[in-house]
């Protein structure tokens, strides 16, 4: 069926930017205040608090820059939990 002239052919019209998409974008901008992009102005943020000794903010720097560090899902250390992966080829149903 054709559209109507001045009508657009996606009834539910454009589909709204995840949300990361969304804080990407903000990031992006200029902050007037500052005078630098508003993702640096955060990052200076994170680091005069942790400077000030925050200890939450001192995880995310070293979180950010040596990664987190690894945890144990389920069990404990002196018990993990082992998983047993099993994969079955089948056929086509073709004989050979």
């Amino acid at each position: 069926m054709p559209w109507k002239k001045g009508e657009s052919g996606n009834k539910a019209g454009r589909p709204e930017k995840s949300f990361a998409e969304q804080v990407r974008i903000v990031c992006a901008e200029q902050d007037k205040v500052r005078k630098c992009r508003k993702l640096r102005a955060l990052a200076e943020k994170l680091y005069e608090e942790a400077m000030k000794g925050e200890g939450w903010a001192m995880c995310q720097i070293a979180d950010r820059l040596d990664g987190k560090p690894a945890t144990i899902v389920g069990g404990d250390a002196d018990a993990p939990i082992i998983h047993r992966i099993e994969v079955e080829f089948v056929g086509s149903g073709h004989a050979e």
